[in-house]
């Protein structure tokens, strides 16, 4: 009887362990707390679905200076912000740059700064700064040069993934963009063109049984460019631009848009709008791009019951008192350094 009892106890599967790995700029070790990686490229080769990565403050370039990191598993998360002992996490102080190394010959091209895998889903990327700026090509004034523009950063199409306490900014294109399924909670996103957040329906994940919304929640998002029609309406500009699926916009301040705050290319009966915050965006705060357009500005905030959303509720118009460098300002209102 112990015979056969040992014997079906070892024929039953049991997951494996979720293991930690560390990264310290600098580091040349094997991935444990005491001796860490130098690189978040080479814990992303050794992990496992189900593992943690702990990257302390610094900047990293990547495999070959090459700014992409693959996630290879599902349920793989990368953690920033550490101090370089491990014993304090706070991504606004240690900040944690997955960057372009300016010079180098193995520029990223067409690939986001995270490469994904077949299957990612339920993966979180929590405490980085995505700054695209050393990617960017810029003209003679220091505006960005829209010819030669650089990937979306941040491309999650699979769900249960979270984005959370991240640093975007100075993207040539849009910020971020997501499926159903996916959290983009507690982030900074500042100087994107086109918009911020691209909003799509579907997804990428094979047999995918999904029916959560995506939620884009707490965000502060700021400055998004429509680099030749700003404040007429136009499309781009917006902070978070919807082509479908379901979608829960809630506690945002959405600022400082070319155009609008949330642009719609499709019926919003899928989305609810909650308690977020518009702030000086040039055309409107939403507005429907369908045949007769709907558009609900400053001053007809109270109509927004009326656009047909799932639920909306406790929207404001609001100064965030946001402390904006003053030289920086100065080149915004002149379309300059886009």
């Amino acid at each position: 009887m112990l015979r056969q009892l040992v014997l079906v106890v070892s024929l039953v599967s049991f997951p494996a362990l979720a293991r930690d790995w560390f990264v310290r700029e600098g580091s040349s070790g094997n991935g444990s707390q005491a001796n860490p990686f130098g690189d978040p490229w080479e814990a992303l080769e050794k992990c496992e679905a189900g593992d943690n990565i702990h990257v302390a403050g610094g900047k990293y370039y990547g495999q070959l200076d090459g700014a992409v990191w693959k996630l290879p598993f599902a349920r793989i998360s990368l953690y920033g912000g550490y101090d370089k002992d491990f014993k304090k996490r706070d991504p606004w102080t240690n900040l944690t740059e997955l960057t372009f190394k300016p010079g180098s010959k193995n520029k990223p091209w067409n690939n986001s700064r995270i490469g994904t895998s077949d299957d990612y889903s339920g993966s979180r990327i929590d405490g980085f700064v995505f700054n695209m700026e050393s990617q960017n090509d810029y003209d003679e004034s220091g505006s960005l040069d829209l010819r030669s523009r650089q990937p979306t950063p941040l491309v999650i199409d699979q769900p249960g993934i979270v984005i959370a306490n991240n640093i975007i900014i100075n993207t040539s294109s849009e910020a971020l963009s997501i499926r159903p399924g996916v959290t983009v909670e507690n982030n900074l996103i500042v100087n994107s063109v086109s918009s911020a957040i691209k909003m799509s329906p579907g997804t990428t994940l094979r047999n995918d049984t999904n029916t959560k919304p995506a939620v884009i929640r707490n965000n502060t998002i700021a400055f998004t460019w429509d680099p030749s029609e700003a404040g007429t309406g136009g499309q781009r500009g917006a902070a978070i631009q919807y082509s479908g699926g379901g979608l829960v916009v809630e506690g945002n301040i959405l600022m400082n848009g070319d155009n609008q705050g949330v642009t719609l290319n499709t019926t919003p009966e899928a989305l609810t709008l909650k308690n977020n915050t518009f702030f000086q965006n040039l055309f409107s705060n939403v507005k429907w791009m369908k045949p007769v357009p709907v558009i609900v500005d400053d001053d007809t905030m109270d109509s927004l019951d009326e656009v047909g959303f799932k639920a909306v509720e406790g929207n404001e118009v609001a100064n965030p008192k946001a402390k904006l460098p003053k030289d920086w300002m100065d080149k915004f209102s002149r379309r300059q350094g886009v």
